[in-house]
């Protein structure tokens, strides 16, 4: 029946199939709404089904659907009460729908015997027990309070949602640890052919023969076939009781993860980004100074030809041009790069145009403060002390893990089948003779001597604890020290900044006046050079400083950052 699960986003989703179903079912019925004059506000929920990439409509709901409402919502990053009034408002144009990344699936709890006849008024116990993530969810569908208790009020009765990028990974690893605490249902076939029967030995005087000899007898039929299902439960078992408590412990090391890698995917963005502006901004400097070159020697060779200079200016200028050129070459392949570079990183297409719409200047300024909350920061809510921590609790429970291995584990089982015995195979024959059987019984097993093997791996797990115990000293110590150290490197990086731009106005007049003493006679082509080297290197260390400050201030941001 449909209604018992949802993912989204689908796995059929493209922006191929996106284009079909908008032109072929959203654009027609919207047509037909204006044709009717019909102003619906509201959702518009399309049922689709698609066949061989062609997306055909079933049904049209004017809400969402259950349970797809419940993973969906969950991803809208848009406030949805925006959304709502928007609507009412007709002013939907204006909302821009953002959505999070992660992908979200919905299992729904049904009563049993559901879709056919199923028991209602079902007392449901241990939902105050469970212990939900941020991207953990349940949401109530058949449900009903009676005396502050919580009773199954229909088919479909609760929802389970959970958000997260690894969501497979995750999914699996929760229902591999408490499947197996649930029952095991095993098949068995077995069949044998006695080639050459096993010879018996009997007292020969059961049959009439002298006391103390043997007769040698035959048991059963030259064929055997045995068909059997085993139902196993596990009743107790230390290791699994580690494994479900761990259960919560894996999902937040699976969530930290992610959270790590988001910081480091957006410092990796930040940093190409920045090299990117640079590179450009490196380019259109050189432009500048390679077009003020050039107008330069213009000047400079109609002063030759006068007879007013020597070759030697003219010759010294067309140096700083060729140079130049050279320069702007090379940075204009650079830039390229750093572009490719930028559009690998944030996975967009290499072959298109991408414009950066900030400016180095600008960004700068978003990025100068020197009012950073250092003396708020709460190294708990850091996200590596806070992996050092799950690795802490990571290595106590696999402390906890090797001391139940010492407990003994207990199961339960019930086993039944069926024997068929004959001297030839005519076990699928009607007159072939079936003799079932069935038994139940319980296991015990109780871990007695191993060689010292248990106690080393118990001991060897115990110090793992400990030493992840002084990591996480040693990691907090880090952090703190990294806080400075980030801290200073910011504040050296903004002085650096503010130096290199007072130099650059101071180095650009001194340029600018050699300029004209030049061109004036007052000076050689050499001192001009001289100085025109002095503002080519200025600018290149304002560039730098613009790109330390950048990345300094991120450093510093991802310290601060609380999770």
């Amino acid at each position: 029946t449909g209604g018992m699960g949802a993912y989204s986003p689908s796995r059929l989703e493209s922006k191929k199939l996106e284009k079909k179903i908008i032109k072929k079912i959203i654009e027609p019925t919207l047509k037909g709404l204006r044709d009717l004059d019909n102003k619906f506000k509201g959702f518009l929920y399309a049922g689709l089904m698609i066949v061989d990439g062609e997306p055909f409509l079933i049904e049209y709901n004017v809400r969402m659907g259950d349970p797809e409402c419940q993973t969906i919502l969950p991803r809208l990053k848009t406030d949805f009460l925006d959304i709502v009034v928007a609507t009412i408002d007709e002013n939907l144009k204006n909302i821009n729908l953002e959505w999070f990344e992660e992908k979200s699936i919905c299992v729904v709890l049904a009563s049993k015997g559901y879709p056919d006849e199923y028991e209602n008024n079902l007392e449901i116990k241990g939902l105050k027990e469970i212990k939900l993530q941020d991207n953990e969810y349940i949401f109530h569908a058949g449900t009903k309070i009676n005396n502050l208790k919580i009773y199954s009020n229909g088919g479909r009765v609760l929802n389970f949602v959970i958000k997260s990028n690894d969501l497979k990974i995750a999914n699996a690893k929760k229902w591999e640890t408490i499947a197996t605490g649930l029952p095991q249902i095993s098949a068995f076939f077995d069949y044998s052919n006695n080639i050459k029967q096993p010879i018996s030995l009997v007292p020969a005087e059961f049959f009439g023969g002298n006391p103390g000899e043997f007769a040698e007898l035959s048991f059963g039929t030259k064929q055997t076939l045995d068909g059997s299902l085993t139902l196993r439960q596990l009743l107790f078992d230390g290791s699994y009781m580690i494994g479900l408590a761990s259960i919560e412990l894996y999902m937040d090391i699976a969530k930290k993860a992610k959270i790590k890698t988001d910081i480091e995917v957006k410092k990796a963005t930040i940093s190409a980004y920045g090299n990117a502006l640079v590179s450009q901004e490196r380019v259109e400097i050189l432009k500048r100074n390679l077009e003020n070159v050039k107008n330069n020697l213009k000047e400079i060779n109609k002063i030759y030809d006068s007879g007013f200079t020597e070759l030697e200016n003219v010759e010294q200028l067309t140096i700083s041009y060729s140079s130049l050129k050279n320069s702007l070459d090379y940075s204009i392949k650079l830039n390229k790069t750093s572009l490719n570079l930028l559009k690998l990183i944030i996975g967009f297409d290499i072959d298109k145009e991408i414009i950066l719409e900030d400016n180095l200047t600008g960004l700068i300024l978003k990025n100068t403060d020197l009012t950073m909350p250092i003396e708020d920061f709460d190294i708990e809510k850091n996200i590596d002390y806070q992996l050092a921590l799950n690795n802490k609790e990571s290595q106590k429970t696999l402390f906890n893990l090797e001391k139940s291995k010492a407990l003994p584990t207990l199961s339960a089982f019930i086993k039944g089948g069926y024997d068929g015995n004959s001297d030839s195979f005519k076990f699928f024959k009607s007159s072939q003779k079936w003799y079932g059987y069935s038994f139940v019984g319980v296991t015990m097993s109780v871990p007695v001597f191993s060689s010292l093997r248990r106690s080393a791996k118990t001991q060897q797990a115990k110090l793992e604890y400990e030493k992840s115990k002084i990591d996480l000293l040693e990691s907090k110590k880090t952090i703190l020290i990294e806080l400075d150290n980030a801290n200073s490197e910011y504040q050296f990086a903004l002085n650096s900044y503010n130096n290199s731009f007072e130099s650059l106005r101071l180095a650009e007049k001194i340029e600018k006046k050699n300029q004209i003493k030049f061109l004036e006679g007052l000076i050689s082509g050499l001192d001009l050079r001289q100085a025109q080297l002095q503002l080519y290197s200025i600018q290149n260390q304002l560039l730098q400083s613009m790109v330390e400050v950048i990345t300094k201030k991120i450093n510093l941001e991802i310290i601060l950052t609380q999770n």
